[in-house]
């Protein structure tokens, strides 16, 4: 091989390398802009230390004015993240520098300043803000929606409807089909740049968050109260019992899996294409431990994981719709529930107790515990990027990582 073919073959190897370290970065970013990164849960590119605390490989952390469940998400090198009753924080994702704050309150969107009623562990800021990339969009327990550009300006803000009930509301807003989807009572579309409605559902309160996927190339939306609904226009392609009355569902290969209510995990087949005839497969269900399902399942290497409120981690096959095991995580304190949904962080799976407890285990047929590690009590679900991890305490934001 002369000298000029080494030449040419070693460009076209730096350029492999350029073009899969932008794919990899972009596949970090993009996986951030919303509640769980896109809905799964899932972050296969993140690289992050097994052992932290307090005193433990914390790069930095940051006072926040106030509690918030809500998760953080990462938008060109900056992290945003809730706190209550209705602030938004912008933070330099670096050095956890606050950049602005700005409040959405029901005075400003011209309703009714009188807070509705919550529960304390809920408050009014659950909702995980959802981005685009050039703006950024939050919903809060008052009915109040808002956008926000990255530095801080208003693009608008909105009341969308009162929140029903006493126990408050943690939905969170996510984009789909060219719309900003938002579950407080109904279903409703926004445009994003200007707040207008486009579509409105009818719907009931509940708590899961909806989930975007695609069928036929469109996108859909599975609503938290069980609709199907074509994410463009609002067609309501079916209407079903699979809830997500407390946590969120999955889409993995064409079939959704879950947890009910109470007693069992499921999986259906979702159809090819959009029809008039539009209906669920349903592929198996199998009994689980009876309690809540606060945390929201994932999926790893073909077993769907899933935590009740107090501390028992569940392992299902789906493909054969086979339990293989139960674990009780023993997060210790029969106050504290298991709120914070499950993640995987690259091979490792975090199960978290709002007791600050996060156990990082090794996803698999069988019960592998790696570490046990703890911070102040968070009900926030952490939120691996790269190298480093993004945790909403109660009353601190931390990153941690080397």
């Amino acid at each position: 091989m002369n000298s000029r073919a080494i030449k040419l073959m070693f460009s076209c190897m730096i350029l492999a390398l350029a073009v899969l370290a932008c794919s990899d970065a972009l596949a970090e970013d993009t996986a951030t802009n919303g509640w769980r990164g896109d809905g799964s849960g899932r972050f296969p590119n993140a690289r992050i230390v097994t052992k932290w605390s307090a005193d433990e490989n914390i790069i930095w952390s940051t006072d926040m004015p106030s509690s918030s469940n809500a998760l953080p998400i990462l938008v060109d090198g900056k992290l945003f993240v809730c706190s209550e009753p209705t602030t938004l924080i912008c933070l330099n994702e670096k050095d956890g520098k606050i950049l602005w704050s700005k409040s959405s309150d029901l005075k400003d969107a011209g309703a009714e300043t009188k807070l509705p009623k919550t529960h304390r562990s809920n408050g009014y800021s659950s909702a995980t803000p959802t981005s685009d990339g050039k703006g950024v969009y939050v919903v809060y327990g008052t009915g109040v929606a808002a956008a926000y550009e990255l530095d801080g300006t208003r693009r608008w803000i909105k009341s969308i409807e009162r929140p029903a009930g006493k126990w408050g509301h943690s939905a969170s807003p996510v984009l789909a089909g060219g719309n900003l989807i938002i579950s407080v009572v109904n279903i409703v579309a926004l445009d994003p740049k200007t707040g207008e409605k486009v579509w409105e559902v009818k719907s009931s309160a509940v708590w899961g968050t909806p989930l975007v996927t695609q069928i036929g190339g469109e996108d859909i939306i599975l609503a938290p109260n069980g609709e199907i609904i074509r994410a463009k226009d609002g067609k309501v392609l079916t209407k079903n019992k699979l809830a997500m009355e407390y946590n969120g569902v999955l889409v993995h290969g064409g079939v959704l899996y879950g947890f009910d209510m109470h007693t069992q995990a499921y999986a259906y087949r979702l159809p090819e294409k959009i029809t008039d005839t539009f209906t669920l497969k349903k592929l198996w269900r199998v009994r689980v431990k009876a309690d809540r399902y606060y945390a929201s399942p994932v999926i790893h290497d073909g077993i769907m994981f899933g935590l009740t409120r107090k501390d028992v981690l569940t392992a299902v096959d789906i493909k054969a719709g086979k339990k293989l095991y139960e674990k009780n995580l023993e997060f210790s304190g029969k106050k504290d529930f298991c709120f914070p949904s499950l993640v995987i962080a690259g091979e490792n799976l975090l199960a978290t107790s709002e007791n600050g407890t996060t156990v990082v285990i090794k996803p698999g047929k069988t019960y592998t515990e790696i570490a046990r590690n703890k911070l102040e009590p968070f009900r926030s679900t952490p939120l691996p990027v790269g190298e480093r991890m993004y945790i909403r305490g109660l009353k601190k934001m931390y990153c941690v990582g080397k």
